[in-house]
């Protein structure tokens, strides 16, 4: 049986043309299996490398961009204090009143952890990261979107790492993987 599918799969792969395509339904010993064929698999696989993500060192605390406009309409005119130093994006700041986007921003104080930073006329939530354990020693703050295997909707994470060119298929992997070969050092700031 597994030279037949053999054999039908190769067939299949010549009168395609090798473009990407869907072939079908193949019986085999152990049930049916999809098989797709691809003129291009690196499409397909295609991994998402992570976006840097704003922050600011304020007070010695990290704030990260939620992503999300203030609903604050009400404001006090006066700034709490002013981003005076910049590093680049997507390193984490690591002095105080230093962010990775800028250094004409002031901030105001937010409603429990966070602080509002105008940008481009528009206010914007950070929220304090408040960790675990020991976050000093990475680099970068990345945002990652993607498909875990087998789920309905794209998932995002926010995490901090020292590869700064981590993708979300190796992000993922360190969580649902059972191979320490793909454990990584990473911190999960947030998962939706």
């Amino acid at each position: 049986m597994h030279k037949i599918a053999v054999l039908l799969f190769s067939v299949c792969v010549l009168f395609t043309g090798c473009s990407s395509s869907s072939i079908g339904i193949i019986g085999g010993a152990d049930g049916p299996t999809q098989v797709y064929v691809s003129s291009d698999g690196a499409q397909e696989n295609k991994e998402n490398t992570g976006q840097g993500v704003r922050m600011v060192n304020v007070n010695g605390e990290l704030y990260y961009d939620t992503g999300k406009e203030s609903e604050t309409e009400a404001r006090c005119g006066v700034m709490d204090g002013q981003i005076t130093a910049e590093t680049e994006l997507p390193k984490i700041p690591a002095e105080e009143n230093t962010s990775n986007f800028g250094t004409e921003f002031g901030y105001q104080l937010g409603t429990g952890d966070t602080i509002e930073i105008p940008v481009d006329g528009k206010w914007y939530l950070f929220r304090k990261l408040s960790a675990d354990r020991d976050i000093s020693y990475y680099k970068y703050c990345v945002a990652l979107k993607g498909t875990l295997p087998n789920a309905e909707r794209e998932s995002s994470y926010i995490v901090l790492t020292n590869d700064r060119n981590l993708t979300f298929e190796k992000a993922s992997k360190s969580i649902y993987s059972s191979s320490t070969a793909d454990q990584l050092d990473l911190y999960f700031v947030s998962m939706e």
